[in-house]
C-alpha cells in the first residue's frame, strides 16, 4: 500500500477501534475486521495507520494488495514475500489447493508461537478464486490462534451475496468497520495537513464539492 503519509484526519474513531483490535491481537485473541466503504473514502490511509500502530506492539505484519487484472494469489503471494507461502506467483493446480493451503495454516500457526501476527489486504473486492478460498479456509482456521486479518474492499453497488466471500465472512462473525463521508468539521485541518497551510474560503469551498470524499 503505497499511501502519502499525511496525518489521518477524522477518522479517529475508526483508527482507535482498530487499536483495541491489536490490543486484543496482542494478548492472543485472533479477529477478522473488514473495513468496507466507497472508491477513495481513505480505506488504504487506515490499513496504513493501523500497519504503522500494529509497530507499537509485539506484532509481526504482512500486507497485500489485490488490483483488478491479479491473475495470480497476491495473498499467498505476500505470504512467500514474509517466508511463508509457495515459491511460484503462479496460480497452483487444482489437484494441490488444499494441500498448499493446510501447509500455510501450519505455517502461520508456527510463525504465531513467539509473536502474534497481522495479515492485511487491501483492495479485497478483486480477489481471485485461489485468494477467495484461502480467505475461507485459512481465517476459520486460525482465529483460536493470535492472528488478525484486517481486510478492507470498496462497496459495490449491487454484490451478489452468495458468491462474495466478504459477505460470508461477515456473516461468520468478523467485524465489518464502514467508513462514511468525512464531516465538514474536520475539513479545515484535512485541507490544511495536505497544503501545508491554512485553507481560505475558495479552497474549503471545493473540498465542499467532495461530498466527504
Amino acid at each position: 500500500m503505497q499511501v502519502t503519509e499525511y496525518p489521518l484526519v477524522g477518522r479517529e474513531a475508526e483508527l482507535l477501534q482498530l487499536v483495541e483490535m491489536l490490543k486484543d491481537l496482542e494478548g492472543g485473541a485472533g479477529s477478522c475486521t473488514i473495513v468496507e466503504g466507497p472508491a477513495g473514502i481513505g480505506k488504504s490511509r487506515l490499513l496504513a495507520a493501523a500497519v504503522r500502530e500494529a509497530d507499537r506492539f509485539d506484532i509481526d505484519v504482512i500486507t497485500g494488495q489485490v488490483t483488478e487484472l491479479d491473475k495470480a494469489a497476491p495473498l499467498m503471494m505476500s505470504l512467500h514475500a514474509y517466508g511463508l507461502g509457495p515459491r511460484s506467483a503462479q496460480q497452483p493446480g487444482r489437484d494441490d489447493r488444499f494441500r498448499l493451503l493446510n501447509r500455510l495454516s501450519e505455517l502461520i500457526d508456527a510463525q504465531t508461537w513467539t509473536r502474534p501476527l497481522l495479515i492485511v489486504l487491501d483492495d479485497a473486492q478483486w480477489v481471485d478464486e485461489f485468494t477467495v478460498l484461502a480467505l475461507r479456509t485459512l481465517i476459520p482456521a486460525s482465529l483460536s490462534s493470535p492472528v488478525g486479518w484486517l481486510l478492507a474492499r470498496r462497496t459495490a453497488s449491487v454484490r451478489a451475496r452468495t458468491s462474495d466471500p466478504i459477505d460470508l465472512l461477515i456473516d461468520e462473525g468478523a467485524r465489518r468497520l464502514f467508513l462514511g463521508p468525512l464531516s465538514e468539521e474536520v475539513m479545515p485541518a484535512l485541507c490544511q495537513s495536505v497544503l501545508g497551510a491554512r485553507p481560505d474560503a475558495a479552497v474549503l469551498g471545493l473540498a465542499a464539492r467532495s461530498g466527504g470524499n
